[in-house]
């Protein structure tokens, strides 16, 4: 569901004149839907997906797959729920009706590492160094997926990808001796930007103003341009290897540890305003809930609803043992 919409400038969007606008002289602006989350979707070493509802403990349901453990998760924009697991399979899911409308079981040869939705096509990447794209549709009331194209130049395993806007994904590839970080354009295929790093690169993610934030071996974060993938020159040197990163609304960079900690990192002055210690374990994905809380998963003690203004636990989740690779909201 969404609601709030609010206003906010963006100097990459339309430009409109005084006499529309008044007192915003050439401010180029952009609507946006702020979303209210009000479930947690987990992806368990057990081939399971569990659903939680945000305020309470108990697991709303449970979706059980026959695979191996589940490591990818997406969220597709008709409200079904996709999954990659290590085996290679590609399911899809119904969560009101409680079922998989889909299974691909031979989507990839190796582990799924990541799943994305861009202009109604699926994306998905994988360790055997490929990246398909698949078209859902529905015909008499099945759905079916079919492969369009794929996406090939990595010569390792991809362990990120990200959406860019326009179409456009970044991947990143771990431990190759080629390019590491490639910049794709997933409607003709093409490879429109590729850069070797010295470093493997763990994850990229988009932020504000056409940037990108690479988390890197052993134990650097740095942003790049979107469109050139080059260094800006601010880049942080962290306690542990870095293995997540997002965006804070007031423009901070949360990263997330090898051990066990969260640090806010400021970019205008390059320098870490806060860290905690949320988990026990690697901090594997942290995600916005709200304007003062995140959800941040370790590879240990699975996830929490953490109040980064006041520095504490607002939910924890009993998971009694089962091992979590992963989460979205929704």
């Amino acid at each position: 569901m969404f609601c709030d919409v609010v206003l906010i400038a963006d100097a990459n969007e339309h430009n409109y004149s005084t006499t529309a606008l008044g007192v915003l002289l050439a401010t180029k602006l952009r609507l946006r839907a702020k979303r209210h989350y009000t479930r947690i979707v987990s992806a368990h070493h057990d081939g399971a997906i569990r659903v939680w509802n945000i305020g309470m403990k108990d697991i709303q349901q449970t979706l059980s797959s026959s695979s191996s453990g589940v490591i990818a998760l997406l969220e597709l924009e008709n409200g079904n729920i996709v999954t990659g697991s290590m085996a290679g399979e590609i399911c899809i899911w119904n969560i009101r009706a409680q079922k998989c409308v889909l299974r691909i079981k031979e989507a990839h040869s190796r582990l799924i590492a990541g799943l994305l939705e861009v202009d109604g096509m699926l994306i998905s990447a994988s360790h055997d160094e490929q990246i398909h794209v698949w078209q859902i549709s529905k015909e008499n009331k099945r759905v079916t997926c079919k492969k369009c194209r794929t996406l090939r130049g990595h010569d390792c395993m991809i362990i990120s990808i990200a959406s860019i806007g326009h179409g456009k994904i970044i991947s990143a590839g771990y431990l190759g001796n080629g390019d590491n970080v490639m910049v794709w354009n997933i409607r003709t295929g093409e490879c429109l930007k590729k850069m070797k790093t010295s470093d493997s690169v763990i994850s990229a993610n988009k932020i504000a103003d056409g940037k990108i934030v690479m988390c890197q071996d052993p134990d650097i974060v740095s942003i790049h341009d979107q469109k050139t993938l080059e260094n800006t020159k601010t880049h942080l040197k962290v306690a542990s290897r870095p293995y997540a990163s997002v965006q804070l609304p007031d423009g901070t960079i949360a990263i997330g540890l090898g051990n066990n900690c969260v640090c806010i990192w400021d970019i205008e002055s390059n320098k870490i305003v806060k860290s905690f210690s949320p988990l026990v374990g690697i901090i594997t994905k942290i995600q916005v809930l709200d304007e003062e809380k995140l959800v941040i998963c370790s590879n240990v003690e699975g996830f929490v609803i953490w109040n980064h203004k006041t520095d504490c636990v607002v939910q924890k989740f009993p998971l009694e043992g089962k091992a979590v690779h992963n989460f979205i909201l929704i």
